[in-house]
């Protein structure tokens, strides 16, 4: 039997909808939060943090 878990996130940047990134190759899952274990995951990462200038103001997202 599924188990549903309540998980807090804090938005630290958000953009209009005409300005949301979409690139093949990026992470995507249906659930709403995930623990991601494939490369996708750093790559989509780190592309999203170079495309809205965040590099250095992030953690290196894969949880480690």
């Amino acid at each position: 039997m599924p188990i549903d878990t309540v998980v807090r996130v804090e938005w630290i940047h958000t953009v209009p909808l005409n300005e949301a990134v979409k690139e093949r190759g990026f992470f995507g899952n249906q659930n709403t939060v995930a623990q991601p274990t494939t490369s996708k995951w750093e790559h989509t990462v780190q592309r999203l943090k170079k495309r809205f200038d965040l590099a250095g103001k992030l953690g290196s997202g894969s949880g480690k």
